[in-house]
């Protein structure tokens, strides 16, 4: 994402010249069909037995983290936001039966896709049970919003109306805190018939489901369940297919790589501090994390005045860039981490 492949590939190249004496083996991995979902990249090397003996080490860095929390008048701070986990990732077809027929006799027929666009309005509106995790408990301590906000966004009753409070405001804390608590059930794509005159007998809804962690495809069935209600269930007309399912992943952050991590950070920017959260999306952590064990964080480090917020609205949109500035000082970042990693930083002062 954004500078990641290019710093540390600049980072593993100084290293490797550097000659530096280091306890431990340093693995550059690039591959490719993370957008695509990492089934034909980091998820095939870790699904390989036998690459996965190769590619396999204890601790991954990998994409996201760097950017600074803003305060609660959206200004820049000096926290900075690193993925210490990620939630699952689920996609679904609902799908919608009817009975087909001529567009010109449209009650002659039971019209597919508008049981569809039902699907999507219940969906688009039901709102899961508030989990609240330690990562966002972590976040809200850091955060600068004020006491009571933050005091409602950490209680699993009061936090649904604050959210609600807060995407009414426009607020981007609203969405930020929807998404880091509760499983997620969002219609992406429908399709029915390809011509105008044809009533669909069948209409797919496609949902892309993210999990909080421990919940599994028996709890994912059940709120899609009670999203689209029991009668509508119950008629026979609907089915919910599985597709891709993934558990979320979480790693640990009493580790000697966040040490290492924090150490290089308070090197860089002056007064740095930093918070682990859990990830909204997905990366290709979760496979290090799910087959070889490995304790994988997203880490960068930007330009203290590229905010979260900032960086979240510039991700596959119109203008997605990264600063030189913050090219520059993630390559110092990632190389001084590894030092402080392998011990070799000693030598390199």
């Amino acid at each position: 994402m954004l500078n990641t492949v290019a710093a540390q590939a600049v980072a593993f190249a100084c290293l490797a010249t550097s000659r530096l004496p280091m306890r431990g083996t340093l693995i550059f991995c690039a591959v490719s069909d993370e957008e695509a979902g990492g089934a034909d990249g980091a998820g095939f090397l870790m699904n390989e037995p036998k690459l996965r003996d190769i590619f396999r080490a204890d601790y991954c860095m990998t994409e996201f983290g760097g950017a600074t929390l803003p305060d609660r008048y959206n200004r820049p701070s000096r926290t900075y936001y690193h993925v210490s986990g990620e939630k699952g990732s689920a996609t679904i077809n609902v799908v919608c039966k009817g009975r087909p027929g001529h567009g010109s006799l449209p009650k002659s027929c039971d019209n597919a896709l508008v049981k569809a666009a039902e699907v999507v309005r219940c969906l688009a509106n039901y709102w899961s049970p508030t989990i609240i995790t330690p990562e966002w408990r972590n976040i809200m301590a850091a955060s600068d919003a004020p006491w009571i906000v933050r005091t409602c966004l950490t209680s699993t009753w009061l936090a649904p109306a604050i959210i609600r409070l807060l995407l009414l405001l426009g607020h981007p804390l609203g969405s930020a805190a929807h998404a880091s608590t509760r499983l997620t059930l969002s219609p992406n794509h429908l399709t029915g018939t390809h011509k105008s005159n044809v009533v669909p007998g069948t209409a797919v809804v496609e949902v892309d489901g993210r999990l909080m962690p421990g919940q599994d495809k028996a709890y994912l069935i059940r709120e899609l369940e009670r999203a689209l209600g029991r009668r509508r269930m119950a008629s026979g007309d609907y089915e919910i297919r599985i597709r891709h399912f993934f558990p979320a992943t979480t790693s640990p952050v009493d580790t000697p790589l966040w040490k290492a991590m924090e150490k290089a950070g308070r090197v860089l920017v002056d007064g740095t501090m930093f918070v682990n959260g859990l990830l909204t999306g997905a990366t290709d952590s979760r496979f290090f994390r799910h087959h070889c064990g490995a304790i994988a964080y997203g880490t960068s480090l930007f330009q203290p005045e590229l905010t979260l917020d900032k960086l979240m609205k510039s991700i596959h949109g119109d203008n997605e860039r990264i600063s030189v500035a913050s090219l520059g000082i993630s390559v110092q970042y990632f190389v001084l981490t590894i030092l402080y990693m392998l011990g070799a930083a000693e030598e390199a002062s």
